[in-house]
């Protein structure tokens, strides 16, 4: 069986550019290697785990669901389906 992909609509580039640092920058106030993962997070191929997201949070002077804002509506959807579902259960 194939593995399918996903990918996570983000706003990260947007707001690293809007502060004027490079990915490099980012990922040295993260204390990475390298700027690879960053890279990976603002294509959407890969998302940040949740200390980094809180982090990116805090370096872009946000919060966590403008970065992802497509995800966390879905999230949000999904767990009010889910919701509703065991109410109607109970």
């Amino acid at each position: 069986m194939e593995k399918q992909h996903r990918f996570f609509p983000n706003a990260l580039r947007l707001h690293r550019q809007t502060l004027g640092l490079t990915q490099r920058q980012v990922a040295t106030l993260l204390d990475l290697h390298d700027s690879v993962p960053i890279s990976q997070w603002e294509k959407g191929t890969k998302l940040p785990n949740a200390m980094n997201l809180i982090k990116l949070s805090l370096i872009y002077h946000t919060i966590p669901n403008e970065l992802y804002d497509e995800l966390f509506q879905d999230f949000r959807e999904t767990l009010r389906l889910k919701e509703f579902e065991q109410f109607q259960k109970a």
